[in-house]
């Protein structure tokens, strides 16, 4: 694995399916700050969203999250993954 990963790098694979080209995503202003830490779980995770399945710790404060369109009763919602964005600061 590369020790200095971008957002980009690790999150690419995801905006780069056909069904996410043309979107706009919060995270993507992100895409080439690196990453401090990565996370395969919620655990931990400061956003307000519960249902975070992998999520990463930027250099620049910021956590970006990847999530399933679901509901809190585990329902998907939409076909589409989310890609939330808030502050470390939160924790």
């Amino acid at each position: 694995m590369k020790l200095k990963l971008t957002l980009a790098e690790d999150f690419d694979p995801w905006w780069k399916l056909k069904k996410y080209q043309g979107r706009d995503f919060e995270a993507k202003q992100y895409s080439q700050v690196e990453i401090k830490m990565r996370h395969a779980s919620n655990s931990g995770w400061p956003g307000e969203q519960r249902d975070v399945e992998y999520w990463v710790e930027l250099k620049n404060g910021k956590a970006v999250g990847f999530r399933h369109g679901r509901s809190s009763t585990g329902i998907r919602r939409s076909k589409f993954a989310e890609f939330p964005v808030t502050d470390m600061e939160k924790i």
